[in-house]
């Protein structure tokens, strides 16, 4: 029998750098060399009769995966749990370079490759991102013990360029007086000796809110995996400060955005420009993103922006795919120095290393009523790129052609279906070789009663899945086309079950949630389409084939081991001194090994 490779790159409990070698892995390479063998205690026989009846697996069968996981328990002891191991045959749906997931997770066909999203279980808010000593730390609203909304507890993870991520133990739990019931949303903030503070609301016995603070039990941690809630907690900050307006709105789940000042005595809030507010504010999004959090990066100098996709289908559904929820691709944010009254955002430039495959095509003409496959482009993560001349409209106007009036045009009721002499025109994602099933982003240009060409662009969900729990609104809006421009841009994130859309250089974002269910993987493809009665031209269009991001959890008494990966020593939990080394293969991803490895030093 042929064995399978086991894997080179030894990061050892002294730290050294990855060694590329075939590791030919033996029993007595499970007992560290300065460990006797006589005399060994019962929990270290054990432990050793653990390994070799996971290594004996994975020899059997080469082309199994051998993985640990414990059993997160509930109430107080979530951290507790029994060792168990787990074979079974390699999934298509694994993390490449990553963690292969249980199968009832894995073999979920709408769980994203590229987003950001906990192993199993629910999730929401985005909870004081930050950038610590060279690495990115992210925190979330989750419940680990089900894929629905309870239980909240801030979940932790890390990164060195927010695409591939180390997910760590729980950051807080509800166990004090003033946040038993619940431990909110919060941000972080950098005092002025570098040391960070959480800031959270909490949730009293008597159900009253209260702020409070958190801080790194070892600032000198680069992961800061412990935190200290402050003794003189709850404590209350007001302190005198510029606001810009930022509101998360419960009733609709979208986040919009003012910009302005706001007086303190007064308690009101004044627009720079009135004539720009459009009353309730500009939205981030105009699809699914909420709660939304940012911070200063200062590694590169830019502001980035998490918002929370939260799912369109049915809780019923989330308990049987077993997890809920993804967090929207991390974004730069900045002022849009040409219209002045938006911003501009756009996923963080780190995206582009999972870019693979592209397929580009040049001078498309579409022709009215079109629908034209991308040839070459098969699958459910993509990234895309396309660019649309903007039509002659000011010929048109002068010649006097008949054109409709688009006042009458909204993106909820007329779809795809309304034809317009400029619209609609755009993209199909995730849509099966038939058509049932598809997802439309799309532009229409219209003349408005005030003699005006507005853009609207739009994300049409309505054909988006044969399912019938799911949420199939429509969402779109105007966007800003200036008398300069004489193009339209979209970039697109396709992740399987989230489709993220990039209008005009960022001046406008759509995030749609979408649960296929011919469309799926290698059975997806991607079209051009233009539905209006006049030819519109692609000026370039590129699509990239995406890789998966890479991801392992390694929290403090639950190690996950990555895809190929056997522990050389086996850790048991409790009272043992067995200091685990790690066995990788040639493969595994160079960023994980260096999180590792600040993970082996306490």
């Amino acid at each position: 029998m042929e064995r399978s490779p086991l894997l080179g790159a030894l990061i050892s409990e002294s730290n050294t750098d990855l060694e590329s070698s075939e590791h030919a892995l033996k029993i007595s390479d499970v007992v560290p060399a300065s460990s006797p063998t006589p005399g060994l205690s019962k929990s270290r026989k054990y432990a050793l009769l653990f390994a070799a009846v996971c290594i004996i697996a994975v020899l059997a069968y080469p082309t199994a995966t051998t993985k640990f996981l414990s059993e997160v328990k509930t109430g107080a002891t979530l951290h507790q749990g029994e060792l168990r191991c787990v074979t079974h045959a390699p999934s298509s749906t694994g993390f490449a370079n990553g963690t292969i997931l249980p199968q009832d997770v894995a073999g979920n066909l709408r769980r994203t490759s590229f987003h950001f999203q906990p192993e199993k279980n629910w999730m929401n808010d985005p909870n004081g991102p930050m950038y610590y000593r060279g690495y990115y730390h992210f925190f979330y609203q989750y419940n680990p013990n089900a894929a629905v909304w309870g239980g909240i507890v801030w979940g932790h993870a890390v990164s060195t360029d927010l695409i591939h991520w180390l997910y760590l133990d729980i950051a807080l739990v509800p166990d004090q007086w003033y946040d038993i019931q619940g431990v909110w949303s919060g941000s972080v903030t950098v005092r002025e000796d570098g040391v960070p503070i959480i800031l959270y609301t909490g949730s009293s016995l008597s159900n009253e809110q209260t702020q409070n603070i958190a801080y790194p039990q070892d600032p000198s941690d680069p992961l800061l995996r412990k935190w200290v809630k402050d003794p003189e907690n709850p404590i209350l900050a007001a302190p005198s400060v510029k606001y810009v307006m930022k509101a998360s709105l419960d009733d609709d789940r979208h986040d919009y955005y003012a910009l302005g000042s706001y007086n303190v005595k007064s308690k009101t809030f004044h627009a720079d420009d009135p004539s720009r507010d459009t009353g309730i504010g500009l939205r981030y999004d105009y699809g699914k993103f909420y709660a939304s959090k940012s911070f200063f990066d200062p590694a590169h100098q830019r502001r980035i922006l998490w918002g929370w996709a939260n799912e369109s289908d049915s809780e019923a559904a989330d308990v049987a795919k077993g997890w809920s929820s993804v967090q929207a691709i991390p974004r730069t944010v900045r002022h849009d120095t040409k219209t002045m009254r938006n911003l501009i955002q756009e996923p963080v430039e780190e995206v582009k290393e999972l870019r693979g495959a592209r397929v580009s095509q040049r001078a498309v003409k579409l022709v009215p009523g079109s629908i034209v496959e991308v040839q070459g482009v098969i699958g459910g993560q993509l990234d895309i790129e396309v660019v649309f001349e903007y039509p002659n409209v000011t010929k048109l106007t002068l010649d006097g052609a008949q054109i409709d009036d688009g006042d009458h045009f909204d993106c909820s009721q007329g779809g795809t279906a309304h034809r317009g002499t400029f619209g609609p025109f755009g993209l199909l994602v995730l849509t099966d070789e038939n058509l049932h099933e598809r997802t439309a982003v799309f532009f229409y240009i219209s003349y408005s009663k005030e003699g005006k060409w507005r853009t609207r662009f739009c994300s049409d969900q309505t054909k988006s899945s044969l399912m019938s729990d799911v949420d199939t609104t429509v969402y779109g809006s105007f966007v800003e086309v200036l008398p300069s421009e004489d193009s339209l841009s979209l970039r697109v994130l396709v992740d399987r079950s989230i489709v993220e859309s990039f209008v005009q250089g960022g001046r406008m974002a759509i995030t749609s949630r979408v649960y296929p269910t011919m469309a799926t993987d290698m059975s997806s493809h991607l079209y051009m389409f233009n539905n209006a009665t006049t030819a519109i031209n692609v000026r370039n269009l590129d699509a990239w084939q995406m890789r998966r991001m890479s991801a392992s959890w390694v929290p403090l008494q639950r190690i996950r081991f990555p895809v190929n990966t056997v522990p050389t020593v086996i850790k048991t939990w409790g009272r043992s001194t067995l200091k685990p080394k790690w066995c990788n293969s040639r493969a595994h991803d160079p960023i994980l090994s260096k999180m590792l490895r600040h993970l082996m030093k306490s």
